[in-house]
């Protein structure tokens, strides 16, 4: 035994005690703690990561609806060269361009929606002109699109058109076809100041009309 630690000798059986009941237990709990933090921080790390890959997941597929978006609109825009057409927001507010033949804009008024997904249109109407009369010969919005505001913009559209364009009245039939869409479909013209009549004695396929004075 070196001199040393026999000077130290007598110290160390005197705190022999102490460090055996105190110091040490002190310094294992001290060092658990520090390993249940690390490992706290590690898994929050962990979830950080997982959140930050998820966001990055839903970005990533945002950016390929709104290049899809923006490509459909450009194509259509591209493919409709000789129709002049006018951008819109639906009540959701959703982009959509209407297009038509300047030349007789009653013919075939059509509708692309930024999130539609039909390649011709969306929904589409077409009046018959006698005078500074219409009538509505064929408007329907795709089955899958219906709800999504398309109908009341290009409602909206054509009567402001006829209005410019000196017409005083619109009509339109309400065929048997339309019968299980009374429901929303009455309500519908009426709201754009239509008065919808239903026949008592319905004559063959028509139950009814829808007038309209833009007087």
């Amino acid at each position: 035994m070196k001199v040393f630690d026999i000077l130290l000798f007598p110290f160390r059986i005197i705190y022999a005690p102490v460090d055996y009941y105190i110091v040490s237990p002190l310094a294992r709990l001290i060092l658990k703690s520090e390993i249940i933090r690390e490992k706290k921080l590690l898994n929050n790390s962990y979830e950080r990561n997982r959140e930050l890959n998820s966001l990055k997941e839903v970005q990533e597929k945002n950016i390929k609806k709104l290049s899809y978006r923006l490509d459909r609109m450009k194509g259509f825009l591209l493919d409709n060269k000789k129709l002049r057409s006018e951008v819109f927001l639906t009540r959701n507010e959703e982009i959509v361009f209407i297009s038509y033949n300047i030349e007789n804009i009653f013919d075939n008024i059509y509708l692309h929606g930024e999130n539609g997904e039909n390649n011709f249109w969306d929904s589409q109407m077409a009046f018959n002109k006698w005078g500074d009369e219409l009538s509505v010969e064929n408007f329907q919005t795709r089955n899958d699109l219906q709800n999504n505001g398309y109908g009341r913009v290009l409602l909206e559209f054509a009567i402001k058109k006829a209005k410019e364009l000196g017409v005083k009245h619109i009509s339109g039939k309400l065929s048997d076809r339309d019968k299980e869409n009374f429901s929303w479909l009455l309500p519908f013209y009426e709201s754009f100041g239509f008065k919808c009549i239903i026949y008592d004695e319905p004559k063959g396929p028509i139950l009814g009309h829808a007038n309209l004075s833009l007087n």
